[in-house]
């Protein structure tokens, strides 16, 4: 309908918002057949990082640490059980074609395993079409440090700095800080998130997601997100730099007018988030 709705009035691009909708691949596809411009990352990049399974493989090949956790999907309740022992409690259950904190479960020991197994399957098969699930090790007390990147279809990428999403509820983020106060293996972060950018050719915006021990000083790839985000907004605070317009003119197929050195912070940014919940 969305498609039918822009030939009629002789749209020439799509903006796919901030939902699940950008990462709809199928969708950027549909768009592009059209000869619409879908303004966000190509399809194929977009397809790799979809499933988080897959996208785990193929970040762990680059040689960049990955949560010890299941690389193949999870078929059974006896799979489960095997690789939990392996990995020790506790554990995360997880959709692999989830997000935004749906279809996941903290798992503490078996009898939570064996009640919430189904539960997460049906709850991955509801909102993301796929029942598929694995299992990653869950690691307490550490920060959610996500990197904002931009690339054009060049081949040029730079990362716009990063933001601190640990404070979460029930696995969804609630407030937001640019930058973080992870500084110790900061760059080390940065240069991962973008050897995983220019190693699939990625263009326009995205974010790459880790999971930071800041007492070990070790870090972990979480997943990517292949589209515009909630809290693009603090990036822009503290950067100065316009985001929306930033990938309209990429997606237009013009070059990336601003190098690393051209990146700078100034301040920090905070943006907290109101849910809605019936408790």
């Amino acid at each position: 309908k969305i498609i039918a709705i822009a030939k009629e009035f002789k749209c020439n691009a799509i903006h796919p918002g901030i939902g699940f909708l950008s990462e709809n691949f199928d969708f950027a596809d549909k768009t592009r057949k059209e000869n619409i411009i879908f303004i966000g990352p190509s399809t194929d990049s977009m397809k790799l990082m979809a499933n988080k399974i897959n996208a785990r493989k193929y970040v762990e090949s680059l040689g960049i640490s990955v949560i010890p956790g299941s690389n193949e999907v999870i078929n059974s309740i006896n799979d489960a059980l095997i690789l939990c022992k392996k990995l020790g409690f506790p554990v995360i259950l997880k959709s692999a074609n989830g997000g935004g904190g749906r279809g996941i479960r903290l798992i503490n020991n078996e009898e939570e395993l064996i009640t919430c197994y189904d539960t997460v399957k049906k709850e991955s098969k509801t909102g993301f079409d796929s029942d598929e699930i694995f299992i990653e090790k869950y690691i307490s007390n550490a920060k959610h440090i996500e990197v904002q990147i931009v690339g054009d279809q060049y081949g040029n990428i730079v990362h716009l700095y990063e933001r601190d999403c640990s404070v979460q509820r029930k696995h969804q983020k609630l407030i937001e800080v640019s930058p973080s106060f992870t500084k110790k293996i900061r760059k080390n972060i940065f240069n991962d998130a973008l050897s995983i950018s220019k190693n699939i050719n990625y263009d326009n915006l995205g974010t790459i997601e880790f999971m930071v021990d800041d007492i070990n000083n070790k870090y972990y790839f979480i997943e990517m997100n292949t589209r515009l985000q909630v809290e693009h907004t603090i990036t822009e605070q503290v950067t100065n730099i316009d985001l929306i317009k930033l990938q309209i003119n990429l997606a237009f197929g013009n070059h990336l007018n601003i190098s690393q050195n051209d990146v700078k912070v100034d301040g920090y940014s905070i943006e907290c988030r109101i849910c809605a919940e019936d408790i």
